[in-house]
């Protein structure tokens, strides 16, 4: 299930192209998806449709500065990269 909204939020539904769900000025695809858990954060993969393992650390609780999140099973983040706009 967390793979079809992964998919569904940023994931690659043209094959040709490569064009994904997400809109994207001039093609540029510069947002990410990340999957915060306790056991570490994932980057969603759009190619492979898998989160691929950044980073072995727990970071639900930095992303917003509200304590309850660390306490919540996943923290979505999305993030852009300013070089590709």
């Amino acid at each position: 299930m967390l793979g079809e909204l992964l998919w569904a939020a940023n994931g690659i539904n043209r094959d040709a192209d490569g064009a994904r769900t997400a809109h994207s000025a001039l093609g540029g695809y510069q947002f990410e998806i990340y999957v915060l858990l306790a056991t570490g954060s994932c980057r969603y993969d759009p190619v492979t449709r898998r989160p691929v393992l950044s980073m072995p650390l727990d970071l639900r609780e930095t992303t917003a500065y509200q304590h309850f999140l660390a306490y919540a099973a996943l923290d979505l983040l999305h993030v852009a990269d300013m070089d590709r706009m």
